[in-house]
């Protein structure tokens, strides 16, 4: 087995781990102290924004940009923001596939601008930088950030970084559809012995979504769903989608809110790391 397929497998055996827990946020820590290990970095962030001036990001380790003052109060301030090649990327050309620092071309962002950036970061050692985008819609994005200094991320960093983007997308999306559950359907959920998984595919069934419909919104195939749904009877003691909706609804592990989940787009992840 192949070093970057070493580490993408041994990267979904957290994320596998994480979606059986009923886990109504993104687990942002747990990511943020896993992925260095994945891409031998020094530094990871989680940066988001929500229109031109609403932008923010979290640090690991915190105290990383502290080392150059005056870059951390021009970028907080947004006037650095054009000078920075991933996001002038994503904003040019609306592809969320992985992306690094190195690879953006001049012509995105011209040298005299992006050394703004550059050279600041190379002083503290994070000047390859590669971006894994895990919801983009409009103005709106959330993206995972690793970086290190010395030398750019290789083609076997990003073939890892696609299988790690599109787990990130479905860690997103379950933890979306279970954002409602109330801590007494959380007991429910575990005394039962039912995953995150199972629970937010049920959900989505209760709220009226088909097959296809809640396989698209939770990253994965028709036929993973129905393996989900026939799991969730054999706990639930039940033998159809009718009677395990209800029988789910009145123990409290899925509401009858009957409101969609606004999620971002991505390509199903392969069958073989599902």
């Amino acid at each position: 087995m192949s070093d970057a397929l070493t580490r993408a497998v041994d990267w979904m055996s957290d994320v596998l781990e994480w979606l059986c827990q009923p886990v109504d946020k993104m687990p942002t820590e747990l990511i943020m102290q896993r992925l260095p290990s994945v891409f031998e970095t020094n530094a990871c962030s989680l940066n988001w924004r929500d229109g031109p001036k609403t932008f923010g990001m979290i640090m690991n380790p915190a105290d990383i940009l502290l080392r150059e003052p005056s870059t951390l109060e021009a970028w907080q301030s947004g006037d650095l923001l054009d000078c920075h090649g991933l996001m002038a990327w994503y904003d040019l050309t609306k592809d969320p596939a992985p992306q690094t620092l190195a690879r953006v071309p001049t012509r995105v962002v011209p040298r005299k601008r992006r050394i703004l950036v550059e050279r600041p970061l190379a002083r503290i050692g994070i000047e390859h930088q590669l971006s894994m985008v895990y919801e983009s819609q409009g103005l709106r994005q959330r993206a995972f950030v690793v970086a290190r200094g010395g030398r750019d991320y290789n083609e076997d960093d990003l073939m890892v970084a696609r299988y790690v983007q599109r787990s990130l997308v479905t860690l997103d999306r379950q933890s979306r559809v279970l954002s409602d559950l109330t801590q007494s359907g959380q007991a429910h959920v575990l005394d039962l012995g039912m995953t995150g998984r199972e629970v937010a595919v049920m959900q989505l069934i209760g709220e009226g979504h088909s097959t296809r419909t809640a396989a698209r919104r939770l990253s994965c195939s028709p036929r993973t769903i129905e393996k989900h749904l026939e799991h969730g009877y054999r706990k639930l003691g039940v033998r159809d989608r009718l009677n395990a909706i209800r029988v789910a609804r009145l123990a409290g592990i899925i509401t009858d809110s009957g409101k969609g989940v606004r999620l971002a787009g991505s390509e199903p992840m392969p069958s073989r790391m599902r």
